[in-house]
């Protein structure tokens, strides 16, 4: 039977392959078959075929069955698959000299949302409701009011968000030894860290890659035959998904997590839903009932045509926005329903803004522009930080780093001290300032509440006084007057200070 089966199998196979009129290739697709069923045949009779017959007597078909049942079950139980980037398993029990760490510290989840700006928020006063679930978060955390990106750079800004400006040479990892599995989402797939060290994760895990017993060939073809009933994810809704995914089958409940999710759904080109599309476009009904629009530029003050264009621009964006913002609320019920929300310091910052200004949009040094290096910061973890608190001095993002790590308790000696509050004490003797740098453009800026220094490539001092011009309308130029040059100079100190 084996040999007529496997002869017929044959000929199928090499019919295809054989490039003969269609009468010869019968033949000669039959002869093969039927040279295969003799060969087989010839093998059944020989003592190789009694002995592959005693695989089928009643008690050995039924070991084999038993044995096949307890491999298919078994695979089920082992380890998680490594990510494609995978540091060493690290012991948790011998840390580091010098590394101080909690018993259990929390839960860390960070979200990137690349290229999404301060302007565009509702709960930092932007007239549209694009951020209703971000808002929420805010109400219940920790708002830094005037949050300011480490350069408007895309690579800078993240790097610095990330504590990643470069690796620094030696030194003990306080995260080294702390226990914390963690997990990826996009191209920033590492980890907070001070002064450029790895933060030394026990485990990295890739959110997406499949699970054991998802390579299970049964399973892989039930998936296939019955997929399950669900919409498609795309956009920040896939990345919360698979974050949501990693946690309920890849965290180790004995182990802390830590999670970055780097959502670049915000970045251009613009291509919301249609039903968010149409709520905020100029002119429509939708957009009518949504709320008046913002005011826009007259036509003295704007180029030929450009108001239009940089409104539609503006109404995608926000659309856009919309859009990661419902998928930021997924990621937070999804947190709940799996019992871990209280007991997670939730971080969420941008990296730089977008600009829908047209006198900023060809600006030559956007690290002047508050528009562009101006980003959403907030913290939160009720239990631990107060809710509803408003940071209303200007911070820099570059201390998100340290901050983390001082509220995880992860903090090396010898490692950076500066924290932002609540987590860190203000000190009421230091400036109210912050650095920007473009390595781009050769920019350095400096900005205080009241006014903003920009140092160029060639050395030239260019200032901004923003109590006369809060909106940043006109160009900034060279200080004039003793005053303005005697400021000018205490600013440029400060910022040949700032390392």
């Amino acid at each position: 039977l084996v040999g007529i089966l496997l002869g017929a199998v044959a000929a199928v196979l090499a019919w295809p392959l054989l490039s003969l009129p269609t009468p010869a290739r019968a033949a000669v697709a039959a002869l093969i078959g039927l040279a295969v069923q003799q060969l087989l045949r010839l093998a059944a009779s020989s003592r190789w075929g009694w002995l592959g017959a005693s695989l089928f007597t009643p008690i050995s078909a039924v070991l084999l069955l038993i044995l096949t049942v307890a491999a298919g079950s078994g695979s089920a139980l082992l380890p998680p698959a490594a990510g494609p980037r995978t540091l060493p398993q690290l012991d948790a029990a011998a840390p580091p000299a010098g590394a101080e760490t909690a018993e259990r510290p929390a839960d860390l989840l960070v979200v990137l949302l690349r290229g999404v700006g301060a302007g565009h928020v509702g709960c930092l006063g932007y007239y549209r409701q694009t951020s209703p679930r971000l808002d929420a978060l805010a109400r219940e955390g920790v708002l830094y009011e005037a949050a300011f990106a480490a350069s408007p750079a895309p690579e800078a800004a993240r790097s610095a968000l990330l504590g990643l400006a470069g690796p620094g040479p030696g030194g003990a990892d306080p995260r080294r030894g702390a226990g914390y599995p963690g997990a990826g989402g996009g191209p920033a797939a590492a980890a907070l860290t001070p002064d450029g060290l790895p933060l030394g994760y026990s485990a990295f895990t890739e959110p997406g890659l499949e699970l054991p017993r998802q390579r299970l060939y049964l399973q892989r073809r039930w998936r296939d035959w019955f997929p399950p009933l669900e919409l498609p994810r795309t956009g920040a809704q896939a990345t919360a998904a698979a974050a949501l995914d990693w946690l309920r089958e890849r965290r180790d409940a004995d182990r802390p997590f830590c999670l970055i999710l780097d959502i670049d759904q915000a970045l251009p080109p613009h291509t919301p839903p249609a039903e968010l599309r149409e709520r905020f476009l100029p002119g429509s009904p939708a957009a009518a009932e949504a709320g008046p629009e913002a005011p826009t530029t007259t036509d003295a003050d704007a180029a030929p045509d450009s108001g239009a264009d940089l409104d539609r621009d503006r109404a995608l964006f926000d659309a856009e926005l919309l859009s990661v913002d419902r998928a930021l609320g997924q990621l937070i019920d999804g947190l709940s329903d799996l019992d871990l929300l209280e007991g997670c310091l939730v971080v969420v910052v941008g990296d730089r803004g977008n600009c829908f200004h047209p006198e900023h949009a060809d600006d030559p040094a956007p690290a002047g522009l508050d528009c562009r290096t101006q980003v959403p910061l907030l913290l939160r973890m009720p239990r631990e930080l107060p809710a509803g608190t408003r940071v209303r001095p200007i911070v820099s993002c570059r201390d998100l780093p340290a901050t983390v790590l001082r509220f995880l308790g992860l903090d090396r000696a010898g490692g950076p001290s500066r924290a932002l509050p609540p987590v860190g004490e203000a000190d009421p003797v230091a400036p109210e300032e912050v650095v920007i740098h473009d390595a781009g453009r050769g920019h350095s800026v400096l900005r205080t509440p009241d006014a903003k220094l920009l140092r160029r490539a060639d050395g030239a001092l260019l200032l901004r006084d923003l109590g006369a011009d809060p909106e940043e309308l006109s160009p900034m130029s060279p200080p004039s007057g003793a005053s303005a040059e005697a400021a000018a100079a205490l600013l440029a100190q400060r910022l040949g200070e700032d390392r």
